[in-house]
């Protein structure tokens, strides 16, 4: 069994929404309407990570799969994201990963507690677009 996805606001998978302005006062049904940018196409590793993760959790849960063999495949970018899933994550049994795109520094972002704060409390509130991380430079550029 294979399970392929798109990465959350890729493909054909749901955009995300960032509320644009002051949030209104809720109604006594408790709603509000808001104005909204729709979110395509951002690379997020965190969210990236996250949605493979979520591919985990479902496909272990399967009927017919069985959860101790299950494997990770990426190319580039999706190489680097399996591999950091698969040293957090036990469940994947068996790991490829073509042309990993990844850099130990910033790698070693995910487990710095700044930048922990930094996701869990700016998102969506820098520019009214979800946080970036920086770009980093390797040895050889």
């Amino acid at each position: 069994m294979v399970l392929t996805f798109d990465y959350r606001g890729w493909g054909d998978s749901d955009f995300r929404l960032v509320i644009k302005g002051a949030l209104p006062a809720p109604d006594r049904n408790g709603e509000a309407t808001v104005r909204v940018q729709v979110i395509r196409e951002l690379v997020d590793p965190f969210d990236q990570t996250e949605d493979i993760v979520a591919c985990l959790d479902f496909f272990s849960g399967e009927p017919g799969v069985d959860p101790h063999r299950i494997g990770l495949w990426g190319f580039s970018l999706g190489g680097g994201h399996v591999l950091y899933v698969a040293t957090h994550d036990p469940r994947p049994r068996c790991l490829v990963t073509q042309c990993p795109s990844m850099d130990g520094r910033w790698v070693n972002q995910f487990r710095d507690p700044r930048w922990m704060a930094i996701r869990r409390g700016s998102r969506g509130d820098r520019c009214g677009v979800p946080f970036r991380l920086p770009r980093t430079r390797s040895a050889a550029t």
